[in-house]
């Protein structure tokens, strides 16, 4: 499976990445890896365009899921 490692230290942990999901269906994924080389998918993007924050497979256009999800959305003026 392609992807794009992000490393300060030339090693896979501690790390984040852009990949493609191991169906190869053409969905995309976020990724962080702790020090322990655990990876874990921060934002993830499916085919149907749905993206996921805290997710591998969102169900709706933004899916957000977390024990303490919630979004704050603010606008801010020009000037």
């Amino acid at each position: 499976m392609p992807s794009i490692i992000l490393s300060d230290n030339g090693a896979s942990s501690g790390s984040a990445g852009l990949k493609s999901t191991a169906a190869s269906d053409g969905a995309l994924a976020l990724q962080t890896t702790t020090a322990g080389g655990v990876a874990t998918t921060a934002i993830s993007i499916d085919t149907s365009q749905n993206v996921g924050i805290g997710t591998s497979s969102p169900a709706y256009k933004l899916d957000l899921q977390g024990s303490a999800a919630q979004a704050r959305l603010q606008s801010v003026s020009a000037g």
